[in-house]
């Protein structure tokens, strides 16, 4: 059985210059680059991803964007 209970937490305090376009770039990155970088598997796109900021305002943009990508949770 193969029971992968993941949830990614990204928090834009935590990204030094966050934007739309490093999520684009950090999850468009090929699995085995994405893990050398952050030290981490690559979401698959059906893994639950949580973004968070002070005001939920960039949060709200990155879950869009990822959501554009193809994330679906």
């Amino acid at each position: 059985m193969n029971f992968k209970p993941y949830i990614y937490l990204i928090n834009e305090k935590l990204i030094k210059n966050f934007t739309a376009a490093t999520l684009a770039w950090g999850l468009n990155l090929i699995r085995p680059k994405f893990s050398a970088i952050y030290n981490r598997e690559k979401p698959q796109l059906s893994d639950s991803i949580i973004f968070t900021c002070k005001s939920g305002a960039r949060a709200l943009l990155a879950a869009q964007n990822a959501m554009n990508m193809g994330y679906t949770k």
